[in-house]
């Protein structure tokens, strides 16, 4: 009987795990959901910021442009509210040049500097947000921004000078930018602003055009002059001549650079798209070192990466002469790599072999100019790209340099995806691990649960038939010789039908241990307070003979197995009058509050002997007891069955106590079970 025992606990212990580890693949499955929808978020997003950036670049006249922009703007970040406000000449106002939505009517509105949402963003080169415009301290006094919820300003920039602002807004209660939505704005105005710039300077070449025109005019009036007076005026005509050739010169170059900003954008974008497309990290990385290279025309280059310690670099990817450095490690500050590392900051150097942190190693001294640009993801440097000229005094230009740098930005995008991707694949690779394993463990509770049968079976009827023979024998012993026994012998069989009972008792108990999952019923919707009214119906007499009181509060109705509710109430009843102090009546209170996530508190309280709180987890332990079998009766499993039909019904149960001052018992339930919970328990 013992080695059944172990085995029945052996069995209750793997049941047990089994359920933990199962509630554990649970989480894991759910984690593994977030991490996918945050990958396709970010693809939407950057896909969207793309394709809205390829269309601001095809738009030159001002006007258009910005109506463009904010309208993009707003479509990103869902608001049709928003406003581009612009710097005047003077260089001490910002206007209001286009408005959507709310904010149409507020177009010529102006702000100096500090002034408000826009004159903040100016002021601090930085993008704000505002939860709640009209508790923020700074807000404008102007009523009619009274509708304003959540504001966002991020600047426009030409270089490191603030030359506008872009501002959306949310009138929706409770509505906000999010850190996504912010850095995503971030990144569109960077790229709103080479369109402006793009803009503005094709706006001074039809300035230049326009003025072209008009000195021809002149030039014409002047040559029907000139024909009648050609030796007064030679001298004024060849000054004329010179002058509107340097506006020729003047207007090649710039529709020259014009033409070459152009290049670059579609070289940027087309590169940016085709890093996107990349997930597996060595290809992205070789991809990276490849596209930048073409961009500033050389084919030396190297990215490093953080290691996982964060103490070293790693030359993970090279290019030209730097695919022999592959493997070579580098600490914080050491070499342009670790300076770019130690400042997050964009590094030029004209001549490596003068540059004061260049390392003592002369292999690594073939370049002369170089570049070091930092990978960040959250602003954090994770990498840096770096490219180098071996022509002597070949060195990066200012384009160049900003055209690396923007490149960098969308190069770390791309890396995070990857990262993403990669962390997404490890997780599914564990999922599929954990999914074999649930699989295991299912297999093992099935043939557990058909133990647990079988063995209830067994007990039911094998056990049970020769403990009534020896109960009945014992009884008929007692009846018809007791005279015959002295009293050593009618003491032996006393404890013989004492420790029969008991054994009776206990088969019973475990039995009905058993039957919680072996003989559940299905779930369907159930008063608790209509269970509770028939238990303390059964035990209207024990209440009586104890002069006890129940005092019954609001009980939910929830799915629930009608039977095994009955037997949870009756099992926390019985115990609560069980363990009443002596010379005092006991009183039971039950009642319940409704819980977050659709569930439900049930307490049941009494005013009995209690208990430590240490011994909390050994009560619900089957026949697990705290006190002898001389003061209190019982087996021991009254409470591991009220566990195991809570865990039953998805639920959890504990109790708090004190000794001499009574114990409580807290359930918590859901108040639907699903479909498929019920079908596999019923």
């Amino acid at each position: 009987m013992r080695d059944e025992e172990k085995t029945k606990e052996q069995l209750i212990k793997e049941l047990i795990a089994a359920r933990q580890q199962i509630d554990e693949l649970k989480a894991l499955e759910t984690e593994c959901k977030r991490v996918e929808e945050k990958l396709r978020q970010q693809n939407e997003y950057l896909t969207a910021l793309h394709e809205t950036a390829l269309a601001l670049m095809n738009r030159l006249e001002l006007t258009d442009l910005l109506e463009t922009i904010i309208a993009r703007a707003g479509g990103l970040m869902g608001t049709q509210h928003g406003f581009i406000h612009l710097i005047e000449p003077n260089k001490t106002e910002m206007v209001a040049k286009v408005g959507i939505g709310a904010w149409s009517k507020f177009i010529g509105k102006r702000v100096k500097f500090g002034e408000g949402m826009v004159g903040k963003v100016w002021q601090t080169g930085r993008s704000l947000v505002v939860d709640d415009y009209r508790s923020w301290p700074d807000r404008l006094p102007d009523p009619n921004f009274d509708i304003l919820r959540s504001v966002v300003g991020v600047p426009l920039k030409s270089g490191p000078e603030v030359i506008g602002v872009i501002g959306l807004v949310y009138l929706e209660e409770g509505r906000k930018f999010g850190d996504e939505a912010t850095e995503l704005l971030n990144r569109f105005a960077q790229l709103a602003s080479i369109a402006l710039d793009n803009a503005r300077l094709y706006a001074s070449a039809q300035q230049e055009l326009t003025e072209r025109k008009r000195v021809e005019v002149e030039l014409r009036k002047a040559h029907e002059v000139l024909e009648q007076r050609v030796k007064e005026r030679t001298v004024e005509l060849s000054t004329t001549n010179a002058r509107l050739e340097e506006q020729m010169v003047e207007r090649k170059r710039i529709e020259e650079k014009l033409r070459q900003q152009n290049e670059y954008l579609t070289a940027l974008h087309e590169t940016a798209l085709a890093l996107m497309n990349r997930l597996e990290i060595n290809d992205l990385l070789k991809a990276i070192v490849v596209r930048a290279g073409a961009l500033v025309d050389t084919s030396h280059g190297y990215i490093r990466l953080v290691e996982p310690t964060e103490t070293e670099m790693i030359l993970k990817v090279g290019i030209g002469v730097f695919t022999n450095f592959i493997g070579h490690k580098l600490k914080l500050g050491e070499g342009l790599s670790g300076k770019v590392w130690q400042t997050g900051q964009l590094i030029v150097v004209e001549d490596y072999h003068t540059w004061p942190g260049h390392l003592p190693d002369p292999k690594h001294h073939i370049l002369h100019a170089q570049v070091g640009i930092p990978l960040k993801s959250d602003n954090k440097v994770i990498g840096v790209l770096c490219l180098g000229y071996m022509q002597e005094g070949r060195v990066f230009k200012d384009e160049e340099v900003e055209l690396l740098s923007r490149f960098a930005e969308l190069a770390s995008i791309a890396l995070d995806n990857a990262r993403l991707y990669t962390s997404t694949q490890q997780e599914l690779t564990k999922r599929i691990k954990a999914e074999q394993t649930l699989a295991h463990y299912t297999q093992e509770l099935e043939r557990s649960n058909q133990e647990l049968q079988d063995f209830a079976s067994i007990a039911s009827h094998d056990l049970q038939e020769p403990l009534r023979k020896i109960i009945a024998f014992a009884d008929r012993l007692k009846t018809l010789y007791a005279g015959a026994l002295d009293s050593q012998g009618q003491d032996y069989l006393q404890r013989m039908q004492n420790a029969a009972k008991r054994m009776q008792h206990l088969i019973e108990d475990l039995l009905q241990y058993a039957r919680v999952t072996s003989k559940a019923q299905p779930f369907r919707p159930t008063s608790l307070k209509s269970v509770l009214q028939e238990v303390m119906s059964d035990l209207e007499v024990r209440l009586g003979q104890c002069q006890g009181r129940v005092e019954v509060g609001e009980l939910p109705v929830i799915e629930a197995d009608a039977l095994q509710m009955r037997q949870l109430f009756q099992n926390l009843m019985s115990n609560a009058l069980k363990f009443h102090k002596p010379g005092e009546a006991p009183v039971v209170r039950v009642g319940s509050r409704p819980l977050g996530g659709g569930y439900y508190e049930i307490y049941v309280e009494d005013n009995g002997i209690g208990f430590e709180q240490k011994y909390v987890d050994r009560i619900f332990k089957p026949f697990q007891r705290l006190q002898g079998r001389q003061e209190f009766e019982g087996t021991g499993m009254g409470l591991a069955i009220c566990q195991k039909i809570v865990k039953r019904h998805k639920g959890e149960i504990t109790a708090r106590s004190v000794p001499g001052k009574g114990s409580t018992f807290i359930i918590q339930l859901p108040i639907q079970q699903s479909k498929k919970t019920g079908e596999d328990h019923a």
